[in-house]
Parts: C-alpha cells; structure tokens; sequence
C-alpha cells in the first residue's frame, strides 16, 4: 500500500496544499508573537527531529517532556511556524503563534482539516485487531483509490489528530484508528474523525481499571458506531453478545453488518501465512493473507467486506489484503539462529493471549518444542489476577496436550499464571520470575533448544522484546 503524504511545494504553487499561516492562527484560536516570513504551510508536526520544514511545530507537553524545549531544535529544522503556549526566542522569518494549550490548539487544528477533506473515512476501534484490520483495509483499498492511514497505532487524540492533518486533500480514502482506555474517550474521538463507516472488530476483557466490564468495553466500543449516521454503515462484531446489547439499546441509526467466523470455513495455515474460503454477499471466495490464526483471517474477512461495501472489484481487494505482512511486535515470526520467535509483544489482554498460543501451532507446527514467554496484562483492574490465572489454566492444559513444550511467566500478575500451571502438575515445564533481569534473561537462554519457537506476549508495558536478545544468543549459539 502507498500512503499519499502531503509534502512541501514552492511557493507559487503551495497555495491549497495546507492551511495558510493565518489559517492555521484562525484554527488554532492563536494569536500571533511573530508573524512567519511566508504565508503557506506544508503541514504540522510535533516532533523537532522528523519531517519539519515549512511547517508549523506544536509544542506538545506530556509528564516526561516539554515542546518547548525543542523549538530552537523545529526552527533549526526549517519549521515555519512554532505553536506555543509561551513565548520563545526564534530566528528570523519564523512565526511564534501563542494559544493557551498547544495539544488543544493541535486537535482544533485538526478539526478544521477535516472538514476540508473530500475522502470518505473509515473508522476501526476494538479490544483486539484494529490495527491489523486497519493495515488490511487500507491495502484493500489501495488497490483503487488513493487512500491515506494511520502510519502506526496512532490511535489516541494525539496521533488521531496527526493523522488527519497529514491527510491531503486529494485522498480519496482514509483509515483511522481509534483507541480508548476510559469510558467517553470514543465518543470523543469519533466526533474529531466523523466517519462515514465504522468497524469494531472485537470486543474483549481489555482495560478493565477504567471500563469495568465486558459491558462497559462493548458500550464505549459502541460509540463509534453511534456517531454514524442513518445513511451509513457499521460492521460490528458478531460474537459478542455485550456489543449486540449495547448496539440495542444504544440508539444507533446505522445500517450494522455483524461479523462472525462461522462464515470462515477450510483454513489452511501454511509456511507463509493461511488461506481460507468464506461466502461474502452470496458468493463463495478463497483470501489469502500473510498472516496466522483465526482472529487474522477474521480480520482479513472484514477487510474484504469493508473494501467490497466501499466498491472495491473482489479481486483487487483480494490482492491488497494478500500482500500485508505481519510487522514487529504483532505475531511477528523471525528466526534467531536456529530459533523461532514469535514476537507479539506489542500489547496483551485474555483473548489475544488464547488466539496467540493457538497460532503458534500454525506458524511452528514442526518445532522440536513449542514454548511460550507471557508477560503481565495490564489494565485489567480487580480483574487481573483471576484474569491471569484463567491464563494459566489454558497454558496448563496445552503443556498437558502437548501442544506447548514449556512455559516461562514474567512479571508480578503473571504469578498467577503459573500457580495454576503448578497446581496442574505441569511445574518442572513451567518459570516464573517476577521482574525481567538479568538471572530471568540467563534462565531463559539456558533452557532453550535448538529448533524451538517461542511465543513471546504480554501488554506494551510489560517491554518483553527485552527477551529477544538472550533468544538470539541462545539461537546462535546452538546454531554453532
């Protein structure tokens, strides 16, 4: 897929690119220090050290860091314009807009963009898959139209915002993906994306210290679908009885498709990824995707049912949707000397841990060990240590069955993990370590073999690709 960027042009013809400089000071609800030398704006950023030149730099502010101190940095860059909630000393010719907070004045920014774009936008959230389904929809769709996406998980206001002030205006399509972790925040999102079609793929036991519940996930999910209109449409997920309930009684005017994998049928995972036969709109299809386990071909399906609502020709779709590749952190393979890794490190929550190990099977079916590395799942509120133990019990049963080799808990909830594994008989397959260090890290070299896959999960902040490195030596060295 190619994403169209907006990028700076010569002045004569960068009028219509972006917003003006005054522009801009209208959208931001800025007022001007220093007014710029040149009166055009290739676009924004936030991050002195990117693309900046010609354009305007919002000094963001978070707990750990200050814009601010990076504008000398912007200016040195080329930045146009720097957006600041103080004044600050800059060079010649460029512009110093004050606002009253640079995040607010960024998102109103980008309020205003959006309502000068053309493109038809798609909007994806859930507990699990948004990003993958993102990827998937967008490479569906790339296939035909000039199509703009989210270049990462750029999913919270911040990023949303970034994503739709890098859109040019000639996209045809865009794809955004919104996340939340406290209840209002999708409302909230929905409003700045404004979608023309939504998509939950899943609904999910997933930050549960601000959601409550399977219920409170399935109604903040829900939200995006409400902000739909009666002309528009939302595919939602099928299997979740909380959602149906929320999407009842939610006063959503939207036309809902449900997605089911029951419509999946003869998946054959092989050495590249998995093949699978659905019936889409009364006619059968075979999809080919890159990517393994069920919850992906089910990502894949929704791609293709998305693309083909949004008149995209099936076999065009279909060639998008097979040329997406897994990307680090999300069950991603890749040899470490004569080791498999299975990295899937990016986040964690109960389901996405389940649909993981059974992936592991597909990916390394002829693995002399099948061994699974699990790291905390944060967010999970009271829940989580009956959350991890229910972990523990599917790990436990799949040691028992064969279908795991070993397994290896990180981190203080994970404890619980292996209390169950222990209790099933299964301790001498089964560590736990309740911080990563160094003895955990020489642990886990140790026991590794030649020929083995290894399955590493657990929630961002858990950081468990720090495991990748002691797998790599252990993979050479039994290599050697």
């Amino acid at each position: 897929m190619s994403v169209i960027n907006s990028s700076a042009a010569e002045p004569e013809s960068a009028p219509g690119i972006f917003l003006s400089a005054d522009g801009l000071a209208q959208a931001a609800q800025g007022t001007w220090l220093n007014r710029p030398a040149q009166s055009w704006l290739a676009g924004v950023s936030t991050d002195s050290r990117g693309e900046i030149a010609d354009r305007a730099f919002f000094a963001l502010r978070g707990p750990r860091f200050d814009g601010h101190d990076h504008v000398a940095a912007a200016c040195a860059a080329g930045a146009a314009v720097v957006v600041v909630a103080r004044p600050c000393a800059v060079p010649t010719g460029a512009g110093v807009l004050l606002v009253e907070n640079p995040q607010r004045a960024l998102v109103d920014t980008a309020r205003v963009w959006r309502e000068r774009l053309l493109a038809h936008v798609t909007a994806i959230t859930g507990s699990a898959g948004k990003t993958t389904t993102r990827r998937l929809i967008a490479a569906a769709l790339a296939s035909q139209r000039r199509v703009h996406a989210s270049p990462k998980s750029f999913n919270n206001e911040i990023g949303l915002a970034l994503t739709i002030l890098s859109c040019p205006r000639e996209a045809e399509e865009l794809v955004l993906e919104l996340g939340t972790n406290h209840p209002g925040e999708i409302a909230m999102l929905a409003q700045l994306a404004r979608p023309h079609t939504a998509v939950v793929t899943s609904i999910g036991r997933v930050h549960l210290s601000g959601l409550g519940s399977l219920a409170g996930v399935a109604q903040e999910k829900a939200a995006l679908l409400a902000a739909l209109n009666r002309e528009a449409h939302g595919f939602a997920d099928g299997q979740s009885p909380e959602l149906a309930a929320a999407v009842a009684t939610g006063g959503i005017r939207a036309r809902i498709h449900w997605l089911r994998s029951d419509r999946i049928s003869k998946r054959c995972p092989d050495a590249t990824g998995q093949t699978f036969e659905a019936v889409v709109d009364g006619v059968a299809v075979t999809v080919r995707t890159r990517l393994y386990g069920e919850h992906n071909a089910r990502n894949a399906l929704t791609a293709l049912r998305v693309a083909l609502h949004r008149g995209i020709g099936r076999d065009d779709a279909l060639r998008g949707i097979a040329a997406v590749e897994a990307v680090e952190g999300r069950l991603a393979p890749q040899m470490a000397g004569s080791i498999l890794v299975v990295n899937d490190s990016y986040n964690a929550n109960p389901e996405s841990v389940l649909a993981a190990i059974a992936a592991l099977g597909e990916i390394a079916p002829s693995a002399r060990r099948r061994v699974v590395c699990l790291g905390d799942m944060l967010e999970l509120g009271e829940q989580g240590p009956q959350l991890h133990a229910a972990v523990g019990r599917r790990v436990a049963a799949a040691l028992r069955d064969g279908e795991l080799s070993a397994a290896h808990f990180i981190g203080e909830l994970s404890v619980h993990g292996a209390q169950e594994c222990v209790r099933a008989g299964m301790a001498a397959r089964v560590t736990h370590s309740a911080q990563l260090e160094s003895e955990c890290l020489t642990a886990l070299e140790a026991a590794l073999l030649p020929g083995d896959a290894v399955l590493i999960k657990a929630s961002r902040g858990s950081a468990l690709e720090r495991l990748i490195p002691a797998i790599e030596r252990a993979g050479s060295a039994a290599a050697a």
